[in-house]
């Protein structure tokens, strides 16, 4: 019984959070400075989560933001609202700003970024759960509350709604900057270091033996 009610609840989170494959992302720039920009579009009104998973090899410190722009007049066919963002197990920071631009219809920037750096050591994770589209600004981010089905005045079975036209999209970007590497003498850096001691040590015997007995 309790299996079955497991697997059930497992069903119903599968299906109304769209999960996407993890992405692999590589860093460019460098010798000590990279960045990653990345985003993605979701057309599914609802919950989603998004994971990247960012390669590097060594030591860094990192900091991140995302960015969604939404216009209210677009009845929200392109909204993103940002639930639980992590860089490398480190929450990241959630505000909005209204942003009313001449000539430009009024919009509201959903900003999640992490300003303070963050040590890591090899690859790290980026998660992104949210909630696209209409009826995320309403404390719910769960989804459209099973109301983008009908509006009440007698629409087809199937027919869409304005609130399920959804292209609702983020960006962000990653920055690491690279931590000093410690030199490690070469091979034949080594050979040099060892035959110096070996020298200094042989000169040392050599000066204890000339050196006159005390009897």
């Amino acid at each position: 019984m309790t299996r079955t009610l497991l697997a059930a609840a497992l069903l119903a989170v599968a299906s109304t959070t769209a999960i996407a494959e993890p992405v692999i992302l590589k860093p460019t720039g460098g010798p000590d400075n990279f960045s990653v920009v990345f985003g993605r579009t979701h057309t599914t009104t609802g919950a989603f989560y998004d994971e990247y998973f960012i390669l590097f090899d060594g030591q860094a410190l990192v900091n991140g933001q995302l960015i969604a722009i939404f216009q209210p007049e677009q009845a929200a066919m392109n909204r993103i609202r940002f639930k639980d963002v992590e860089l490398d197990g480190v929450d990241l920071a959630f505000s909005s700003v209204d942003v009313n631009l001449p000539g430009e219809p009024p919009a509201v920037m959903e900003l999640a970024q992490h300003v303070a750096a963050i040590p890591i050591d090899g690859g790290f994770l980026l998660t992104v759960s949210g909630c696209a589209g209409a009826n995320c600004g309403n404390g719910n981010n769960n989804g459209n509350n099973g109301n983008n089905g009908s509006n009440g005045n007698n629409d087809k079975v199937g027919k869409t709604s304005l609130a399920e036209i959804v292209t609702a999209s983020y960006s962000g970007t990653i920055n690491l900057v690279a931590a000093p590497r410690q030199d490690i003498p070469e091979p034949a850096s080594w050979a040099l270091v060892l035959a110096a001691l070996a020298g200094a040590g042989l000169a040392g015997r050599r000066s204890r033996a000339k050196q006159p007995r005390l009897d």
